[in-house]
């Protein structure tokens, strides 16, 4: 556009000009003047119509070749432009396709499977414990290893145990003679005369560390007493008595707890 003025502007001082030259000159060269200036203006003006002709081609040539750029981007750009929008069209659906969350579902219920309980094996139990017996043999008194028997000589008794601590004796309430008694330490040995002999009749123990032949000792409790001597013995008052014919094994208690043994022959 700027081209097209400069050259309008540029022909119109060229026709001024000659204008002027025509004026000034005189008559005779008017005509050759005028004539030339016309010829030229002429040609002048038909030089400015070439250049604006050739302007305005070149200006529509630049807007033919601008219009065809013009045209031809948007032409060539509308499909990219709408293959665009239908790819993004179609990936929005994709993507919303690729969005849709199926229905949520609950997972089936699974009942576990019976269980057999397991095999329970009875509690361990403790053999029963063999019950306790008394015979004839738990009558004798068993003193640093030396049996001693009801009714046995004192004779041999003191060649057993040794001579007593202490000897004591009164009129027999059992026959002709004397009842005696022997005292060692935990311990005291009672007699009776019979024939001319001295018989054991009682022993009495008062010390807890002299047992019987099956441990039975003072401070020992009746379970102790039944657990090696059975439940086979009678109650005299507080004596638990456990017998073999004529011979007893007898337990003094003070409460539950034997306070003294006693080895007794019945006359």
């Amino acid at each position: 556009m700027k081209r097209i003025i400069t050259i309008c502007a540029a022909a119109a001082l060229v026709l001024q000009s000659a204008i002027m030259l025509s004026a000034c000159g005189s008559d005779e060269k008017k005509e050759e003047k005028g004539t030339v200036s016309v010829s030229q203006s002429a040609d002048t003006t038909a030089a400015a119509q070439t250049d604006s002709t050739a302007a305005t081609d070149a200006t529509d040539s630049s807007k033919a070749t601008d219009s065809t750029q013009a045209t031809t981007v948007p032409t060539t750009q509308k499909p990219t432009q709408a293959k665009t929008k239908t790819q993004s069209s179609a990936s929005g659906q994709t993507s919303k396709q690729a969005e849709t969350k199926p229905a949520a579902t609950k997972p089936a219920e699974t009942k576990p499977a019976p269980t057999k309980p397991a095999p329970t094996k009875p509690a361990a139990t403790e053999a029963p414990k063999p019950q306790g017996s008394f015979s004839a043999a738990d009558t004798d008194f068993v003193y640093n290893g030396q049996r001693v028997s009801l009714n046995e000589n004192m004779s041999s008794v003191l060649s057993k145990l040794g001579k007593a601590a202490s000897v004591s004796s009164a009129p027999s309430c059992h026959g002709d003679g004397e009842d005696k008694t022997y005292e060692y330490n935990g311990f005291t040995i009672y007699t009776y005369p019979s024939g001319g002999n001295d018989l054991v009749l009682e022993i009495n123990v008062q010390s807890s560390a002299i047992p019987t032949s099956k441990g039975i000792k003072a401070g020992s409790s009746l379970n102790d007493i039944t657990a090696v001597y059975g439940n086979n013995y009678t109650n005299d008052g507080n004596y638990i008595v456990f017998s073999s014919g004529i011979k007893t094994l007898q337990f003094f208690m003070s409460g539950n707890t034997v306070s003294e043994i006693d080895y007794y022959y019945n006359l």
